[in-house]
């Protein structure tokens, strides 16, 4: 394990690429034509400029001693720097959820197995959908690929304390998160793969990161919205069968997050309908409503 000098600045970390088990999630509702969370892809790495490179091993990422790094070491999640900070109690919502029209609940199949769930906009336009940072932290990877023909990103941003959130089926980006996508490789349809960044930029919780969601072609105005504690599995993996189906870097430690937004937002969530007509509030990570 390398460090960089605590003079460095805290957005300057280098993240970790590897040999992955797994695609980000390029589906939040039914009818999206996104892929899933399964698979086993190589998840490249691009400075922050970005340019992407070959991969870094973990024993060989740097780190901020303010900012332990979180990597998937194939098996698990482990906290390469030192002791971590407390993780924030309430998380800033992403998205005007008084808007919303439906839920789309985190651990169920739709089509293949979701760790995240999302919310729906159904009447509403894509630009009518902005969307901030939930945390402080950094972009540690991101994507971007096609669905139904249309460009769509996907942020991973990670807390020191090792909570991670995703946001999914973003069509736009505003222009400061979108220039760390300038060099990536041309989109491909349903190519979710994961690129890390090198050094992870800085992000702030409340802070805009897109101005647009979902797709337009087919009036879909959705987003995928995920939360993972790095520091440890969920209680659905506490079950061998369960874990042996589900041995990727984002199942076996996603949440539900309805309660992690604050008492409002929970409340709205709970009032609306479920979004996905076949599963329903069924969840591997929920209490049964």
């Amino acid at each position: 394990m390398t460090r960089i000098p605590r003079s460095i600045v805290l957005d300057v970390l280098a993240a970790t690429a590897l040999l992955a088990t797994a695609l980000l999630a390029a589906c939040g509702s039914s009818g999206d034509g996104g892929g899933g969370d399964a698979g086993a892809n190589v998840e490249v790495t691009a400075t922050a400029s970005p340019t992407p490179s070959g991969t870094i091993p973990p024993s060989e990422t740097a780190m901020t001693a303010a900012a332990p790094l979180w990597a998937w070491n194939g098996q698990q999640w482990t906290n390469l720097g030192g002791p971590a900070p407390e993780c924030p109690d309430v998380l800033v919502p992403a998205v005007d959820v008084g808007a919303a029209t439906s839920v789309l609940y985190p651990g169920q199949v739709r089509s293949d197995y979701k760790a995240h769930g999302g919310f729906r906009f159904d009447g509403l336009g894509a630009y009518d959908v902005p969307v901030v940072s939930p945390i402080d932290g950094v972009l540690m990877r991101g994507a971007r690929y096609l669905a139904s023909g249309e460009v769509q990103f996907t942020l991973d941003i990670v807390h020191p304390c090792g909570l991670m959130v995703r946001l999914g089926h973003l069509r736009e980006l505003t222009p400061k998160w979108d220039a760390y996508f300038a060099n990536f490789p041309a989109p491909v349809e349903l190519d979710s793969r994961a690129t890390f960044f090198d050094p992870a930029p800085a992000v702030v919780a409340g802070e805009p990161v897109a101005v647009a969601v979902g797709v337009v072609g087919t009036s879909n105005t959705f987003i995928d919205i995920g939360v993972y504690d790095l520091r440890h599995r969920n209680a659905a993996s506490e079950d061998p069968a369960w874990l042996a189906e589900h041995d990727n870097d984002t199942h076996a430690y996603g949440l539900c997050w309805f309660g992690m937004f604050g008492p409002e937002l929970e409340q709205r969530v709970a009032a609306l309908p479920a979004a996905d007509g076949q599963m329903g509030t069924t969840s591997d990570y929920c209490a049964p409503r």
